[in-house]
C-alpha cells in the first residue's frame, strides 16, 4: 500500500499544480515516479493487475490483445517492494511482451496511462484507430457512453457488422468512489475511437478509473467476432 505521507505529498503536489494553473509535462508525469511499499499480484490477468493501480488514483486504460472466444487469458504474477508506478507498469508489460504502455496528456490537462498491444497506434487495422467524423452524446453516464460506444459511431459499425446481433455484450460497471450518477454531454469531431474513450474517462470525477476495449474472435459473427467496451 502507498505510505500515508507519500500519498499526502502527492496530493499536495497535484493541488499546487492545479492552483498554479500551469501543467508542465515533466511535473504532470511525476506521479509515475511515486513509490509504493508493495505491489503484489498472483496469477492475475493484465486487467486485474492494472486495476490495482486504480487504488492509487491513477487513470489506467487498457486495449486488450484480440483473443479467441473462450480462450484462457495470460496470467501475471509479481511481487515488488518499494517500487515506482513507472516500474510497476514496466514489469507488467514485461510479463506479457505483447503489450506496451504510454503516458497520455489531453489538451484539457487530464493525464492517463494507456496500456495497448505493441504497435497498435500505428496499425490502420486496429479498431481504436477508427476515425469518427462526429461523436455526440447527451445527458448520459460515462459508463453508458463507453459501453455503448458502438451505437454512437457509424464508422465503427461499418468495420464491425453484427447482422442484428448485439455488439458490446458487457456493460460498464459503476466506478468506485462515485456516489452520484454523473451524466455528461460531449461533442467531438474528426477524432479516433481511442481519443473518444480518453476524453470520456477524463470526464469522470474519479481519477481511479479506466476504459477497457477488447475484440473477441468468434467466426459465428459476420465480422469474425465481437467487441467489448466498458469501464473497469
Amino acid at each position: 500500500m502507498m505510505k500515508k505521507k507519500d500519498r499526502l505529498a502527492f496530493l499536495c503536489m497535484v493541488w499546487v499544480l492545479i492552483v498554479g494553473g500551469t501543467w508542465v509535462n515533466s511535473e504532470a508525469q511525476s506521479f509515475l515516479d511515486l513509490k509504493v511499499d508493495e505491489f503484489v499480484v498472483d496469477k492475475a490477468t493484465i486487467e486485474e493487475a492494472l486495476a490495482k493501480l486504480h487504488e492509487y488514483g491513477i487513470r489506467v486504460c487498457l486495449e486488450k490483445v484480440p483473443r479467441p472466444r473462450g480462450s484462457e487469458e495470460k496470467r501475471v504474477s509479481l511481487q515488488l517492494s518499494e517500487v515506482s508506478i513507472r516500474n510497476i507498469l514496466d514489469e507488467i508489460v514485461k510479463s506479457d511482451p505483447r503489450y506496451e504502455w504510454e503516458y497520455v496528456t489531453l489538451p484539457t490537462g487530464c493525464d492517463l496511462v494507456s496500456v495497448l498491444p505493441k504497435g497498435a497506434k500505428g496499425d490502420p487495422e486496429d479498431l481504436l484507430n477508427t476515425k469518427v467524423a462526429a461523436f455526440k452524446v447527451d445527458d448520459i453516464t460515462i459508463e453508458e457512453a463507453i459501453s455503448n460506444i458502438y451505437d454512437f459511431c457509424p464508422e465503427l459499425q461499418q468495420r464491425i457488422r453484427y447482422g442484428g446481433r448485439a455488439g458490446s455484450i458487457l456493460r460498464g460497471i459503476p466506478m468506485k468512489g462515485q456516489r452520484r450518477v454523473r451524466k455528461v454531454s460531449l461533442l467531438l469531431e474528426n477524432v479516433t475511437l481511442r481519443e473518444i474513450l480518453n476524453e470520456l474517462i477524463c470526464m469522470s470525477s474519479n481519477s481511479g478509473a479506466g476504459w477497457l476495449f477488447e475484440f473477441i474472435i468468434d467466426e459465428s459473427y459476420p465480422s469474425g467476432g465481437y467487441h467489448i467496451s466498458r469501464t473497469f
